[in-house]
């Protein structure tokens, strides 16, 4: 047995279990625009602040009419015991940083627009109405990832100080890249409810709150679950997230805990589980489904094993995923070549586990919480 099966099995021990063999798809960043496009791209690469060579640089944008459609496609071709859809939970970012509002402040102060302004601009409103009808149809799950993507105070401050890649990209419309000399030990702006700074701490509980609101108002329910940006996160923000309606937070093995300026970070193992006596749970990520950031030749091979474990130990298979696996405007290589993995991973499901069940998070929340 390989140390990657040992490890998986160990990891599968603690927490809640079930007798039903369930499959929870987490896809994150929908909603949030990252990389506008390729010519920002080839003009943000040559500069030497500036890191863009991870796969979101590459190919992570908004989702596409046609990036949807492949998508609904491969959902739709599979059925569990109960003749449902493979379902996708994305996790959706609800505005993005208005860059004219904001430079014309003198970066002073934080603006934001919601996520119809945002797809508008990019003239990709067509995408929005597909992503009701995969709600309508089972397929795309909307749970909550945040306002924004970016630690807006953080941010402001980088470009005050004239941080030459920072300030590039912004020019550029864009801030989730990784860049060289950013203070407070950070790689990147990406970790929105990070209290990087003094002082910031009711600014970003009060994003928060904000966010979970455009979210209900927009899709015309609460979101049962919530998935920190980076994993990064707080006691705190829990408690008011579970004063919002949520009972669940997804994520991965470790939760990094922001604990304050300058202060180092805390790590605290989460697993799938009823984490607190208030009830909150927890979802851990114990599959991946990453192909745009690793070798995809071992992609399907390897998630499975680990699906096996998971069910052998009476776990839900919970599977990690971005939504930059299925985008394909900046690329569409990356998306024909990640669509044909995922659909023949959701097929020897099924083929290897008829008797499985595809539920979203906030099924899960739900089950577990009833359980």
């Amino acid at each position: 047995m390989n140390l990657d099966n040992i490890t998986s099995y160990a990891l599968n021990l603690k927490g809640w279990h079930t007798s039903k063999k369930i499959i929870v798809i987490h896809s994150d960043d929908w909603g949030s625009i990252r990389m506008p496009s390729n010519k920002a791209r080839e003009k943000l690469q040559s500069h030497q602040e500036i890191k863009e060579t991870n796969a979101y640089a590459k190919y992570d944008t908004l989702a596409s009419t046609s990036d949807l459609e492949a998508l609904f496609e491969v959902l739709h071709s599979v059925k569990d015991k109960n003749n449902n859809p493979a379902v996708l939970t994305a996790n959706c970012l609800m505005a993005n940083p208005n860059f004219d509002k904001i430079r014309n402040d003198n970066f002073e102060v934080y603006h934001y627009e919601h996520l119809t302004e945002t797809f508008a601009r990019y003239d990709n409103e067509k995408a929005l109405i597909l992503w009701k009808e995969g709600l309508n149809t089972g397929v795309f799950i909307p749970q909550y990832h945040g306002r924004e993507h970016v630690n807006f105070s953080f941010w402001l401050q980088t470009l005050r100080e004239n941080h030459s890649g920072v300030k590039m990209a912004f020019d550029y419309e864009t801030f989730g890249l990784n860049f060289k000399r950013l203070t407070q030990g950070q790689i990147n702006l990406q970790r929105a409810w990070d209290i990087l700074l003094p002082n910031v701490e009711s600014q970003i509980n009060k994003s928060i709150v904000d966010g979970l609101n455009l979210f209900k108002a927009y899709f015309g329910f609460s979101s049962l679950s919530a998935i920190a940006p980076n994993y990064t996160w707080s006691k705190d923000h829990e408690a008011l997230l579970k004063d919002n309606g949520v009972i669940s937070m997804q994520g991965i093995l470790n939760q990094r805990i922001t604990k304050g300026d300058k202060q180092p970070y805390a790590y605290k193992k989460r697993y799938t589980d009823i984490s607190d006596s208030q009830g909150m749970s927890y979802q851990r990520r114990n599959v991946f489904f990453e192909p745009s950031h690793y070798s995809s030749n071992d992609v399907i091979d390897k998630a499975l094993r680990r699906i096996n474990i998971s069910f052998k130990m009476r776990k839900p298979a919970i599977i990690g995923t971005h939504r930059v696996n299925f985008v394909g405007t900046l690329n569409v290589k990356n998306r024909d070549k990640n669509i044909l993995l995922f659909k023949k991973l959701l097929s020897k499901i099924t083929q290897i586990w008829p008797d499985v069940i595809f539920m979203s998070a906030a099924e899960l929340a739900k089950t577990m919480k009833n359980d």
